[in-house]
């Protein structure tokens, strides 16, 4: 292998048996994951991870578990899961033994800049190069090995150092379609952080999960590396477990709700189908009613009879209306009757009655009767 180009390999073309590993109980996989996500693991590598490494990384042991349970919850959502493996010759030329009068972590010019040197480390073949003992193998990882050529060295995944040569990682995620990496590992400030970069000017969106990385810590590479992440909008496994707890109390609010509208709706349909039901029973007595009624008095709603008003509502304005008809008939007859039982006024008229006689009597020029004596009475007075 050290003798090709080839960067990219799968476990088992690298020999490597898929394995199991203890898991952190408390992790939380970010939520949305899927087929278009990259897990990305770097060198979490027993010279960096293992307090006795040759360039061990302080706290580097404590994110084996998380990477464990993060990269098995990737892998169940159809995410793709790979493995960065710092894989130097022994006369690496970023190592201070190869320069001398160097000490270690001084920095030197190199054809593609400067250089940070290190102490020998992740030497291919040598126990410190081999992946964490505990740290889990996915069977459908891939693997990315890095800084083998003995000129140049290689921090990130996509690119090496003289920001040409490609690992061909970038094109191969963009062949099966991934537009997400996630990173962790080992270290923070180094390998993760140009990963992370790379990562961004190869198209992809980058969240970088520092809960399960650890830093180096040489002078100000933590600063440096928060501001080229802008660690303020980068997402830890923590932010992501209590934003997952927030969107599992969203979203079980939302079944709630959802719940008891379907409740109350349902509850609704029955009292209403009841109601139907109760005016349906009372509409049919008061058909029965009327058809009762009807029988009893055959000429009472003789057009309700007609075809015309045969549905229930016809009917009704039949009724109504033949009610209101029969109010205004009996109004109408009522001034008859009345004019029919009041008493009836005579009018006499005062004619003089005709001259009758009586007894041989006579009338005056007055107008005035006088009998048969009148003269006698009248001489003899």
């Amino acid at each position: 292998f050290c003798d090709t180009d080839r960067m990219l390999s799968s476990l088992d073309e690298l020999g490597y048996a898929c394995r199991g590993g203890p898991e952190e109980p408390s992790a939380v996989l970010p939520e949305r994951i899927g087929p278009s996500d990259v897990l990305i693991l770097v060198d979490v590598q027993d010279d960096f991870a293992l307090t006795n490494g040759n360039l061990a990384v302080p706290g580097g042991e404590e994110v084996v578990g998380l990477c464990n349970s993060l990269q098995r919850g990737f892998e169940e959502a159809g995410a793709l899961v790979v493995y960065t493996q710092d894989w130097h010759p022994a006369t690496h030329k970023s190592f201070a033994s190869q320069h001398e009068g160097k000490s270690v972590f001084e920095t030197v010019d190199m054809s593609y800049g400067q250089q940070t040197l290190w102490p020998d480390h992740c030497v291919q073949g040598e126990p410190g190069s081999q992946f964490h003992k505990e740290l889990a193998l996915r069977p459908k990882a891939l693997v990315v090995r890095k800084g083998f050529r003995e000129a140049i060295d290689s921090y990130s995944a996509f690119m090496e150092n003289d920001h040409t040569t490609s690992t061909g990682l970038g094109e191969a995620l963009l062949e099966r379609g991934v537009k997400r990496a996630w990173l962790v590992g080992l270290a923070y400030d180094f390998c993760v952080r140009f990963s992370a970069e790379d990562a961004r000017k190869a198209g992809l969106e980058v969240a970088v999960l520092k809960d399960a990385t650890r830093a180096v810590g040489l002078g100000d590479s933590i600063p440096a590396a928060d501001a080229a992440l802008e660690v303020s909008a980068s997402q830890s496994t923590r932010a992501a477990a209590k934003s997952g707890g927030e969107n599992f109390r969203e979203n079980q609010s939302r079944v709630l709700s959802f719940a008891f509208c379907v409740a109350l709706a349902s509850s609704i349909v029955v009292r209403l189908v009841e109601l139907e039901r109760r005016a349906g029973g009372e509409r049919l007595d008061e058909e029965r009613g009327e058809e009762e009624r009807d029988v009893r008095d055959p000429q009472r709603l003789r057009p309700l009879r007609s075809g015309a008003l045969a549905d229930q509502r016809a009917r009704e304005r039949a009724v109504r209306a033949a009610r209101a008809r029969a109010r205004a008939l009996a109004q109408q007859r009522r001034p008859r009757e009345e004019q029919r039982r009041r008493p009836r006024t005579l009018h006499v008229t005062r004619q003089p009655l005709p001259a009758r006689r009586l007894g041989g009597g006579h009338t005056d020029s007055d107008g005035e009767y006088c009998g048969e004596n009148a003269g006698g009475r009248g001489s003899g007075g």
